[in-house]
């Protein structure tokens, strides 16, 4: 029998099997949420006229350097292009996102590209509020993140004499720092997107001192937003720029969620998949390091789908749907909903996730797959059974009798 998983404690895992960006700026205190000014010197000057010189295709050259300058490559290429082009942060990523059917490098890195815009974004507008609503949901949201990035950080480089912060310090800065009252259209979507955010933040403020930020989460008010908080703080243990800086063991797939608190478990297995397949686990690898987790085996076998999502949106269909299927076996519902989530979050819409569905070879599976798509839609993005039977027009072939029906009677 599959253990359904709380879909609150799930919202989390559409964010990457990308790489996020660790930050290379000194830290500053954060400011309440609209007192902060955009500078007056701003970088993109009104009235510019596009150059027809900038190419966002290009970006992908930052990816041939080394890690330590990939970051400030892609700072720099997207001031050049803000000013070359003098478009908007949303048709900015309305570029990236023509640009990712063009280069795989691009289509496998975008989530980092948008953290860049993201955190020029937010030191254009100078709140969060209006950086939030300048962004949208593209490469997993990743503009988001990179306003919460600059939220902590300032454009100065790390100094010699430069000191993290501490835990006493994030007392003062945490609680309500994503408050409804912060944003101009606070959805649940992008309520989440903050408090992710912020658990990034908190690592790389804290030195990537995994259990203070895990305890500065706990300064949150709620469950939901700490869950939300934690995720964001596991993430970035797994994918920080900085591999030296994790809290990992190689000679063990389960580390550190083996460890923590069980408060903190959940959270970590829905991402410790990740951490296998980088150690080089195949898919029954991955299965059977799953099966020891015990009470957390349906989050690991979430994160296992959320790892393998890109691969619906690569053309790979057929793999996952192996994978899933005939790998994963009873545990096949949590490895479908973890992709099928992770596949809606990326895009805000059905597209992706019904392929999927489409491609199961099991009845019941189909008959899970599109029920939990279309469920979690509703509730996370407000979906309408009008938009579910179109997007069943759509997106659906062999399958769309079934996809009617159920997009009919929900």
């Amino acid at each position: 029998m599959v253990i359904k998983v709380n879909k609150k404690q799930l919202t989390f895992i559409s964010l990457m099997a990308f790489a996020i960006l660790a930050i290379g700026f000194a830290i500053v205190t954060i400011l309440s949420a609209n007192s902060l000014s955009p500078t007056s010197n701003q970088i993109i000057p009104q009235n510019i006229k596009t150059s027809g010189t900038m190419d966002m295709t290009k970006v992908e050259e930052c990816f041939s350097k080394s890690e330590d300058e990939q970051q400030k490559c892609l700072d720099d290429f997207m001031v050049s292009y803000f000013q070359g082009t003098g478009e908007t942060t949303k048709q900015v990523l309305a570029d990236l996102e023509a640009a990712r059917s063009t280069s795989t490098t691009i289509e496998n890195d975008c989530h980092p590209i948008v953290h860049a815009i993201g955190r020029l974004t937010y030191k254009l507008k100078g709140n969060i509020g209006d950086a939030f609503e300048a962004c949208d949901q593209t490469c997993h949201s990743g503009c988001y993140h990179g306003v919460m990035e600059r939220l902590f950080y300032s454009d100065t480089e790390l100094s010699s004499d430069y000191k993290h912060l501490t835990y006493d310090d994030m007392k003062e800065k945490i609680p309500g720092i994503c408050d409804k009252d912060k944003f101009k259209n606070p959805s649940n979507a992008v309520i989440f997107q903050c408090l992710h955010g912020v658990g990034h933040a908190l690592m790389y403020t804290l030195d990537y001192d995994l259990d203070a930020s895990l305890k500065s989460c706990d300064l949150l008010p709620t469950n939901y937003d700490r869950s939300s908080c934690y995720g964001g703080v596991i993430m970035e243990n797994v994918t920080a720029f900085d591999k030296k800086k994790r809290d990992l063991k190689a000679d063990d797939p389960l580390y550190p969620c083996s460890r923590l608190d069980n408060k903190y478990k959940a959270d970590c297995y829905l991402m410790q998949t990740s951490v296998m397949s980088e150690y080089g686990l195949n898919n029954q690898q991955v299965v059977d390091e799953c099966k020891k987790t015990g009470d957390y085996m349906p989050q690991c076998f979430v994160s296992m789908g959320r790892d393998l999502s890109n691969y619906v949106r690569t053309g790979n269909v057929s793999y996952v749907v192996t994978a899933c299927e005939d790998t994963a076996k009873e545990n096949v519902r949590p490895c479908m909903d973890g992709a099928i989530y992770a596949l809606i979050d990326n895009t805000w819409d059905l597209s992706f996730a019904y392929k999927l569905c489409d491609s199961l070879n099991i009845q019941k599976n189909i008959e899970d797959c599109f029920s939990d798509a279309n469920n979690y839609y509703k509730s996370t993005y407000v979906g309408t059974a009008e938009s579910m039977k179109g997007a069943c027009t759509s997106y659906v072939n062999g399958k769309r009798s079934t996809c009617l029906s159920i997009a009919s009677s929900q």
